[in-house]
């Protein structure tokens, strides 16, 4: 009896590993690529305010016409620039990813080791689409700036000019990112600065805003991009006959620091799915993977039901590879021992 609990123990352990090992790797390939997803978005957003007539601009606001104005900002330039960088990106964590896990994956995926394919059409059309919808998603967030910041102009009395400058700086910036900037910059006015003082102050704290924004953008893309080509090695491995879809599952796993999302992703800790089954997020939403939510940092691994655990892990190496034979044949003569007593084997997923 002592005996078996020290192999459950183990098998415990085994499971906590690999659990671990895969959120790190998540994490580690991300975050390698976060950098330059960041200086992606605050380069082009430089470069656009940098590239604005400020009197073709001016023309625009006196005219009323609003899309006169987006073409004035570049929002098309600036859209087309970001889906070119994002897509190339994405993809580099993706197929990084995707190659990169092969060695965490249980060992009835050792046939897919070194094959993941690069070039797969739909990882191709999966980071182009994703880079699409993140710009879309950055450009309608800015229409919509410059819709309500033409409306606070006119409803101000503020001349084409200072509207068309309030424009410029307001590229990059939600309509609640520009509000919390125009407040800062009320504050310095109230607080003795000068016009000009408060102007340069809203510049260095819209700066700030922009970098927050880009990080949350690349923590997040980058995190979903790096679950995606884990995805991806899962589905060339049942292209090629190595899983069965029906049979195989996926659990959900949570990185477990202060971070955790305790109303989102903190309850789906632990839950099984069937490879295209959705999990239940905390808040009740149906979500298929991470990321649920901005800043999400979980992760999924792949459980194929009836195996062992110490089968379901990478092999350990050096003088581990020996511990782990000697776990394997502990854990051979507690599922004799099991059985006999008319229990399941120990190890084995439910």
């Amino acid at each position: 009896m002592e005996r078996l609990q020290r192999v459950l123990k183990q098998a415990e352990r085994f499971r906590a590993n690999r659990e671990r090992r895969s959120w790190q790797t998540t994490h580690r390939i991300a975050d390698r690529h976060v950098p330059r997803v960041v200086s992606t978005l605050i380069l082009e957003i430089r470069n656009t305010r940098r590239d604005v007539n400020l009197a073709a601009l001016t023309r625009a606001v006196a005219s009323g016409n609003v899309k006169g104005v987006e073409d004035a900002l570049l929002i098309e330039r600036m859209d087309a620039n970001l889906k070119r960088n994002y897509s190339r990106q994405i993809r580099g964590v993706l197929n990084e990813a995707g190659a990169a896990n092969v060695r965490l994956q249980p060992r009835a995926l050792a046939g897919v080791f070194g094959r993941f394919d690069l070039t797969n059409p739909r990882a191709v059309q999966w980071a182009n689409e994703k880079a699409a919808t993140l710009v879309r998603e950055v450009t309608e967030g800015q229409k919509a700036t410059i819709r309500r910041v033409i409306a606070q102009g006119i409803d101000q009395g503020v001349p084409a000019r200072s509207t068309g400058r309030r424009l410029r700086s307001a590229i990059g910036l939600t309509v609640r990112q520009w509000e919390s900037v125009q407040n800062f910059q009320q504050k310095r006015l109230i607080a003795g600065d000068s016009i000009a003082q408060a102007e340069l102050r809203a510049e260095k704290f819209a700066a700030k805003v922009h970098r927050r924004r880009a990080e949350v953008i690349a923590r997040t893309e980058t995190i979903d991009a790096s679950v995606q080509g884990r995805l991806e090695l899962w589905d060339q491995a049942e292209e090629r006959g190595l899983i069965e879809g029906d049979a195989t599952q996926r659990k959900w796993i949570v990185t477990p620091d202060d971070r955790l999302d305790s109303i989102i992703c903190a309850p789906m800790s632990g839950q099984i799915r069937g490879l295209r089954e959705p999990f239940l997020t905390g808040d009740g939403r149906l979500v298929m993977r991470p990321t649920a939510h901005p800043n999400c940092r979980c992760d999924v691994i792949l459980i194929i039901p009836g195996t062992s655990v110490f089968e379901d892990v990478p092999e350990p190496e050096g003088r581990r590879r020996s511990r782990a034979a000697g776990l394997a044949a502990a854990a051979a003569a507690a599922a004799l021992a099991s059985r006999d007593a008319g229990g399941p084997a120990p190890g084995e997923e439910s």
